[in-house]
């Protein structure tokens, strides 16, 4: 064999193991897994279906790469972000988690409602909730009342907003903050589950963060992202939970 066909030889293998990578690639989601349905439903503790899924799936199509989730609780997300055990995180915004990441456009809209069981007494302010046991999440952040309240406000954290429902349901708690996309579908799925909504916060509209050390780049991340919301992609999975 001479020269040039080994040059060729060469050249085709390069060819093929670039073809491989790329056929082999992916982009790693962190799924919290305090969330619920709406925006994620959990099997086994891997994320199985939800908004977060078909989000995932749906940016990693755009980038011609496989989507993979990897499951955490919620106080863990923030370090593996910036540790870069994966790509990217999303349903968040920049106040709730710390780190050099790159964020993309708002795209997924919700608001955090303070939620009361029928025999719960009636609240007219916030004040009114000072030293009341309310049901919170683990890793999430409530500095509207954190502030108001301060050491008067006594949180009764769940594992998961699942697990919040859930203890309003068994008359564990009678309040509890909750996000509003996932107290409507829990109403909706769940015809026994009743509360009042006595507070809603102002409205958020969430971002993705991607870490610094991924190999997608920002640009990329932003085109596919853009590309969903302007062709109406996100609208169309946001609508299939509603």
């Amino acid at each position: 064999m001479n020269a040039v066909h080994r040059a060729v030889l060469s050249a085709l293998a390069l060819l093929v193991a670039g073809s491989v990578h790329a056929a082999g690639a992916t982009i790693v989601f962190l799924a919290p897994t305090n969330t619920a349905m709406p925006m994620g439903r959990f099997t086994d503790g891997q994320l199985s279906g939800g908004i977060l899924k078909d989000l995932g799936v749906a940016i990693a199509q755009q980038l011609g790469r496989e989507a993979r989730f990897v499951s955490m609780p919620s106080k863990r997300v923030g370090m593996a972000l910036r540790s870069n055990e994966a790509d990217a995180l999303c349903y968040v915004l920049p106040q709730w988690i710390d780190g050099p990441f790159h964020w993309s456009r708002p795209l997924l809209p919700n608001a955090a409602v303070i939620v009361a069981r029928p025999d719960a007494p009636s609240i007219h302010s916030l004040q009114d909730l000072a030293g009341k046991k309310i049901g919170t999440v683990v890793g999430y952040r409530y500095p509207e009342l954190e502030a108001l309240l301060g050491k008067d406000f006594l949180r009764d954290n769940a594992p998961s907003s699942e697990h919040g429902f859930n203890k309003l349901a068994a008359r564990r708690t009678r309040y509890a903050i909750v996000g509003q996309s996932m107290l409507a579908y829990r109403q909706r799925t769940d015809q026994n589950f009743k509360v009042r909504i006595v507070h809603v916060f102002a409205a958020i509209t969430a971002q993705c963060a991607l870490a610094s050390g991924s190999q997608v780049m920002p640009a990329q991340f932003d085109r596919a992202i853009d590309t969903l919301i302007d062709s109406g992609a996100v609208e169309q999975i946001l609508s299939r939970y509603r």
